[in-house]
């Protein structure tokens, strides 16, 4: 069986390999103030500077 607590945040990779949502526990407990995501803040701020770059170079 699987069993997840999260405490503070869960993003990214680390979500997938501490068998984040995707991965269906048995049992997902998290405090009140948890959140999760596909990718934390920074590297989402990463990937739209990145695309916006690409939009303008064309």
């Amino acid at each position: 069986p699987k069993f997840t607590v999260i405490i503070g945040g869960s993003h990214g990779a680390g979500n997938y390999g501490m068998c984040g949502r995707a991965y269906d526990p048995r049992f997902l407990f998290m405090w009140p103030n948890s959140r999760i995501s596909v990718m934390g803040g920074p590297q989402a701020a990463d990937v739209l500077t990145t695309v916006k770059q690409d939009q303008r170079a064309r």
